[in-house]
């Protein structure tokens, strides 16, 4: 996390967005510098430690990452959009993996072919300990934090259950969560617009809201608070129902 950078100015204070693997990495980034943040959106995204088990669909998905001769990227894309792609959009997704859009010797999907192994699925994954960590902060996480997930994503449905359970930034003043109707896993496609006015919608309703003024709540609240949220992270984290398995 330490080699991204969050911009030049620490006074900034940044409105993250982050779907799929923007969660994984987004949220880390979160919790190693929470002070630089106003406010979050998590759409159709986790961060799992490994300790529950993991949708079918997303199992099948590391499987067929790991054993397909070739990985078809805009096929991928369309294949996890309820409405599908058209042809310009398809074109788009495939044009980095093109012939001669790298040089010659390495292999262009090689990214595409290794994150979904990535993902913590075992408390024996080198993140598993990392990613404890930061829900540990997150679960302390008092700024605006909105949910905004669809109802046709098969490997993260439900995780804004999880967030709004265990983030306290989730019930903060101005924070109407979003959940969108007929779109699949990526929904900044099949329902983009709606995703576009629900973000910005979140950060009007929550333009006014002071971070220092937020940090001095929790620094009162302080310990016993953050601690029974790290309790109950543990919980939940540690859980077996089928509703948390996401993290």
């Amino acid at each position: 996390m330490g080699v991204l950078r969050l911009g030049s100015s620490p006074e900034q204070r940044l409105t993250l967005v982050c779907q799929d693997w923007g969660g994984l990495l987004g949220l880390r980034l979160v919790a190693a510098a929470p002070h630089r943040f106003a406010r979050v959106v998590t759409a159709n995204t986790f961060l799992p430690t490994g300790m529950s088990a993991m949708p079918e669909a997303f199992k099948r998905w590391v499987q067929f990452s790991q054993t397909a001769e070739d990985l078809p990227v805009a096929a991928i894309v369309a294949g996890g959009c309820s409405l599908g792609l058209d042809d310009g959009a398809m074109a788009a997704y495939d044009a980095p993996y093109e012939v001669g859009a790298v040089p010659p010797g390495l292999d262009a999907k090689a990214g595409v072919r290794v994150l979904p192994a990535l993902v913590p699925t075992s408390p024996q994954d080198p993140a598993f300990g990392d990613n404890r960590k930061a829900w540990a902060v997150l679960a302390s996480f008092r700024r605006p934090w909105l949910c905004a997930f669809s109802d046709e994503d098969p490997i993260t449905r439900g995780g804004d259950d999880v967030f709004r359970s265990l983030v306290p930034g989730t019930a903060s003043p101005g924070v109407e969560h979003a959940f969108i109707r007929g779109a699949g896993h990526f929904l900044q496609e099949d329902a983009g617009a709606e995703l576009g006015r629900a973000v910005a919608a979140f950060v009007e309703a929550t333009a006014a809201a002071c971070p220092a003024r937020m940090d001095s709540e929790a620094a009162l609240l302080g310990g016993r608070e953050a601690a029974e949220r790290r309790r109950r992270a543990d919980a939940r984290l540690y859980g077996t129902g089928a509703r948390h398995a996401r993290l």
